[in-house]
């Protein structure tokens, strides 16, 4: 599991101290709710800024209650406390570590779906440092 999805769990335990936040299921599938399932969906290519590379990652975050009861009410407001609370990712020191991008929520066949997107930098290894001395080109004097 990577520092970011570990940090988004930290996060959501954060959100509801008394709901588990994981990352996989049991191999029979069965679990126990409430629950909070986190799985990342496909990333957008790198994009460059400078010697930056930036990719985005999008998540999704279901949130499962009683399935076999009604609980529009309970998921309603689960996703009031999530669209209030969720704008930054902590990590386990509840430190800030990301900031959360298009957060959204919505209730499709009794299961609670927070989405949302989070901006990685990365330095790109192959190139100097951005904004150093040997990249900058310095004329002084009077242009004539």
């Amino acid at each position: 599991m990577t520092a970011l999805i570990e940090n988004i769990c930290t996060t959501f335990k954060q959100i509801f101290p008394n709901t588990p936040a994981v990352t996989e299921l049991s191999n029979d599938g069965s679990f126990a709710t409430p629950l909070l399932f986190v799985t990342q969906q496909p990333s957008q290519f790198p994009r460059k800024l400078g010697n930056e590379l930036m990719r985005t990652s999008n998540f999704d975050v279901a949130y499962f209650v009683d399935v076999d009861s009604n609980n529009l009410a309970t998921l309603s407001a689960a996703g009031e406390k999530i669209m209030a609370e969720f704008n930054m990712i902590v990590d386990e020191n509840l430190k800030p570590y990301a900031q959360v991008i298009n957060p959204d929520w919505s209730i499709t066949d009794k299961v609670g779906h927070c989405t949302f997107s989070v901006i990685q930098r990365m330095q790109d290894d192959t190139s100097e440092e951005s904004f150093s001395e040997g990249n900058l080109d310095i004329n002084g004097g009077i242009k004539k």
